[in-house]
């Protein structure tokens, strides 16, 4: 924030150096500190180019050398939550406007009429428009952009109905996003039409288990998100038909032991999240079965120690989130044994002192978040010894003002977070 803001106090200087007088339009012409600013300004924060083209009207040929320079170099140029009238719009976007061949835009959260989507660049590949309120039927404004490869349609209600349009006119999509949407089991038998699709979230939807079957038969797809989407044991089993899956969310639905054993059979997967999925210790014993994973989150799922001692397990884990199970001193003893993990969160586990003892053993662990476990002053002189940490999170714990100053002294190269006791 610091740097953008010397790049936004540098408009003034410019100003004073950059006249008509002082060069003949080049961007080369300029000296190697302008063109820098000039250059930042494009990439960073692009609607400071449109303030220093008032301030300098001079300047425009120069501004619009480094914004070609700017997409040359692949860049998204960012407007979110910029306000536009249609007349800024079309001036930006449309015709000669600085604007109007850039590849990668972002008008997230932005204010703009509608009806001037389909004004924007034609070459667009990249577009965000998520926070914008979009309908369906605004989504027929984008039919014309046949290239686009990446969209963002987060948080706006655009429903079965947008997905429609989108199935029809954007066949050359790779990454689709449409979070919050209001999608349902009839939309995802849309989306299964676009068969380059390699990423697809579509999380705090409703697509339910018929949904995910419908899904189910896209299988080039390797990132999934389906947080929060009613589905089941049923569903899960659809999605384990899902063979090229690599990292798949499935948060907050309700797949238990059963689903838990089909996203077992789903061996290529290597980022795993079931927050909230009620899986359970022999949910967790299946989900152990899968070897190669790296990350895996399976937060609130009522998991004891021996579902600690099945995820122990899975020796290849650098990331692990257990946070609100039960897995208690005894499946600390169990946790401890990864040596490969890196970052490891156990909220609410009711490790006490032992089990941070465990903890203290695991020497490879940089980030680490014991928080709400009943630790006391015993326990936070065992994690006295992991000095390579760079980050504690030990909040609502029973260390006394003693122990906290002794965890400070001891790792003082760590951020240690102590909000309550």
């Amino acid at each position: 924030m610091k740097k953008l803001s010397r790049l936004v106090c540098s408009l003034v200087w410019i100003s004073q150096l950059v006249s008509v007088n002082t060069y003949a339009g080049s961007f080369n012409e300029m000296s190697d500190d302008i063109r820098k600013i000039f250059f930042k300004l494009a990439k960073e924060n692009p609607a400071e180019l449109v303030k220093f083209r008032e301030i300098n009207k001079a300047s425009k040929y120069v501004i619009k050398e480094a914004i070609n320079l700017a997409i040359q170099d692949g860049n998204t140029f960012n407007f979110s939550q910029k306000t536009f009238t249609n007349e800024q719009f079309r001036a930006l976007f449309t015709g000669n406007g600085l604007f109007s061949k850039i590849r990668k835009l972002n008008l997230s959260n932005a204010k703009f009429s509608r009806k001037l989507l389909r004004e924007l660049p034609a070459l667009l590949t990249e577009l965000n428009l998520s926070g914008n309120q979009l309908s369906g039927d605004d989504i027929k404004y984008l039919n014309r952009f046949k290239d686009l490869t990446i969209l963002n349609l987060d948080q706006n209600d655009i429903s079965d109905n947008g997905i429609i349009y989108i199935s029809h006119h954007h066949k050359e999509l790779q990454y689709l996003s449409l979070a919050s949407n209001s999608v349902t089991c009839r939309g995802a038998a849309y989306i299964i039409k676009l068969k380059k699709l390699v990423s697809l979230n579509l999380d705090f939807n409703f697509i339910g288990d018929v949904g995910a079957q419908n899904l189910s038969t896209m299988k080039e797809i390797s990132s999934l998100n389906l947080d929060s989407n009613r589905i089941g044991p049923a569903g899960a089993a659809s999605i384990a038909n899902m063979t090229g899956i690599t990292s798949l969310n499935l948060d907050s639905n309700r797949i238990g032991p059963t689903g838990a054993a089909s996203i077992a059979t789903m061996t290529g997967i290597t980022s795993l999240s079931l927050d909230d999925n009620q899986i359970q210790d022999a949910g967790a014993a299946s989900i152990a079965s899968i070897r190669g994973m790296k990350n895996l989150n399976l937060r609130h799922n009522a998991i004891g120690p021996t579902g600690a001692a099945s995820i122990a397990t899975m020796t290849s884990i650098t990331s692990l989130d257990l946070n609100w199970n039960e897995i208690g001193p005894i499946g600390a003893v169990n946790i401890s044994t990864m040596t490969a993990i890196t970052h490891l969160n156990l909220v609410a586990n009711q490790l006490g002192d032992a089990g941070a003892a465990s903890i203290a053993n695991m020497t490879g662990i940089t980030s680490l978040d014991l928080s709400s476990n009943q630790i006391g002053d015993t326990g936070a002189g065992s994690l006295l010894e992991l000095t390579q940490l760079s980050n504690l999170i030990i909040n609502n714990n029973k260390i006394s003002d003693t122990g906290q100053t002794l965890l400070g002294l001891h790792l003082y190269n760590t951020k240690i977070i102590f909000l309550w006791k």
